[in-house]
């Protein structure tokens, strides 16, 4: 397995917590061997940054690596692990930009980035030719910001819409399939799920609903309540509306009005 870790910090220099964390570094190990055995992959005194994780892709094939210097940005390097003395492909280098591979179809990557699109965009890009100009919008930047996930072999796109959350599904090609109907005004979350699931669980809360799971089926586009937290009043005696109103330099504001029914 691949893991994240700093050198053990040096007593003599005093306190532990001052110690140089500035070379974080991804480890590979062996099971059932020593890890003094462990081999650096990435970080470490040739690439000195501050934070480092890798993850293996769902097909085994590929090694997705991000580093970052803050809590903003991030860079983001793939290496193919049936090539182990290939180099890594810089994918992103820009620490002040965000990118987040997100699904791959064998080297085929689709990854979320704000880069060219500060409410975000999802696009794909072949191994074989990474660079910017060879990126394909496959979710563009729109109006609203975007976040986005996969499952199911499917995109799911999550938008902050008037302070609530808004949800689209598109297939890998970026056609819309549907806007998915949420049990009401609130913020779902969870979108996400391994490439052959059927189904994905989300997260829906609003004014009146505690946190709440449902089921989702990919193919039908169907929710069904999976749990609720038992608390004490029905959800269901309440109302949630949204209404707009204008601000003076004519601004529209919105609002949220809950009541008994």
């Amino acid at each position: 397995f691949y893991y994240s870790s700093y050198d053990n910090p040096d007593k003599a220099e005093g306190s532990q917590l001052s110690s140089k964390t500035f070379e974080h570094k991804l480890l590979y190990h062996a099971l059932k061997t020593p890890q003094s055995e462990d081999k650096l992959i990435f970080g470490g005194s040739k690439r000195p940054t501050r934070y480092v994780g890798g993850y293996v892709t769902e097909d085994q094939r590929f090694l997705v690596v991000t580093a970052a210097q803050n809590t903003s940005g991030n860079q983001v390097y793939i290496k193919d692990i049936n090539n182990p003395d290939g180099d890594f492909v810089e994918i992103q280098g820009d620490y002040l930009a965000r990118a987040d591979i997100i699904h791959n179809e064998r080297s085929k990557f689709f990854m979320l980035t704000n880069i060219g699109a500060p409410n975000y965009r999802v696009v794909s890009f072949d191994l074989s030719q990474p660079n910017k100009a060879d990126w394909v919008d496959v979710i563009p930047e729109g109006k609203n910001v975007l976040d986005a996930a996969s499952g199911g072999g499917k995109l799911f796109a999550s938008y902050l819409v008037d302070a609530k959350t808004e949800v689209k599904q598109f297939n890998t090609e970026g056609k819309l399939e549907r806007t998915i109907t949420l049990p009401g005004i609130g913020t779902a979350s969870g979108f996400s799920a391994d490439e052959y699931d059927k189904e994905l669980y989300f997260s829906f809360t609003s004014f009146t609903d505690p946190p709440t799971i449902y089921k989702y089926d990919i193919d039908s586009g169907k929710s069904t309540l999976y749990r609720r937290p038992k608390v004490d009043f029905n959800p269901d005696d309440y109302v949630t509306e949204q209404v707009f109103y204008k601000s003076k330099d004519g601004t529209k504001v919105p609002m949220f009005i809950v009541y008994k029914k």
